[in-house]
């Protein structure tokens, strides 16, 4: 899953080598349309650098495995949506920011990416990168939560709570969007995860 070719999420102001940029792209637009091809599990590093017309050589240099260039993709997808809430708390001033700003974002990414997306979760490979992506969204979370109220000993609920609460309903929004009302937009699958998940951030002082 390789958001660096989405036009929905934050451009990055770094200049990386443009050659390396673009091996990258390629290695994972790649990996993705092998996985659907062939699945994860059946396609092979000949598979992906064969496809992609990369070097052995420079594969093993970037990421040293298949999983380590499928995670990688989704390393990104977690700069970017940091990216996002920065993005939100500058625009604002630092003064009323969006809470969860970056969810958006996400939605419109993994709808880009969608038979990707399911054709990864629901093989064995799955519980890896459900893992990797419900980590990934506890870290983003953790820092929106952080710049909307610091943690504290007042709090009402302790923070972790929150943010495995959070992180929990926006996966399984996801997963029911997906599979049962994939017609929905990802702007309205949004607001139904916000609909739900901020009156109880709000009940735990945190809008």
């Amino acid at each position: 899953i390789c958001p660096k070719t989405s036009r929905n999420l934050p451009v990055t102001r770094a200049k990386p080598d443009r050659r390396i940029a673009r091996t990258q792209q390629s290695l994972h637009r790649s990996l993705n349309t092998l996985i659907l091809e062939k699945g994860y599990e059946a396609t092979t590093i000949k598979d992906i650098v064969s496809h992609a017309n990369v070097g052995r050589s420079t594969f093993y240099a970037h990421h040293g495995s298949k999983e380590g260039l499928l995670l990688s993709g989704l390393q990104h997808l977690h700069t970017a949506l940091l990216a996002q809430r920065k993005e939100a708390l500058a625009a604002s001033a630092g003064t009323n920011a969006p809470v969860l700003a970056f969810s958006y974002v996400f939605f419109e990414h993994v709808h880009e990416y969608r038979d990707v997306f399911l054709a990864l979760v629901k093989n064995p490979t799955g519980p890896i990168v459900t893992r990797k992506i419900t980590r990934m969204l506890a870290d983003v979370v953790r820092h929106d939560l952080r710049s909307t109220k610091p943690e504290g000993r007042t709090d009402k609920v302790p923070r972790g709570a929150v943010v495995q609460f959070t992180v929990d309903a926006l996966f399984s929004i996801l997963l029911w969007w997906l599979d049962h009302n994939p017609k929905l937009s990802p702007a309205e699958a949004d607001a139904i995860f916000r609909r739900l998940t901020l009156p109880a951030l709000a009940a735990a002082g945190l809008t």
